[in-house]
């Protein structure tokens, strides 16, 4: 739920307005969410195809050498 608080409380920081377009907004919400998932430690992936965007997080373990 804290997720998606900070979602909200940080929406006014994309510096979105009616003078962008529907592309516009989704890009920024994109990245937002590339960014916070990088920050929490995922690596995040954006697949584009041509009738929409998705955004995938993967969780990287690192291997153990002994």
């Amino acid at each position: 739920m804290q997720f998606l608080e900070g979602y909200v409380r940080n929406y006014r920081r994309m510096n979105l307005s009616q003078l962008h377009n529907r592309s516009m907004f989704t890009k920024r919400e994109i990245d937002y969410y590339s960014n916070l998932g990088e920050m929490l430690g995922f690596s995040a992936f954006i697949e584009d195809s041509p009738y929409e965007n998705l955004l995938s997080f993967w969780l990287v373990y690192e291997r153990l050498s002994r």
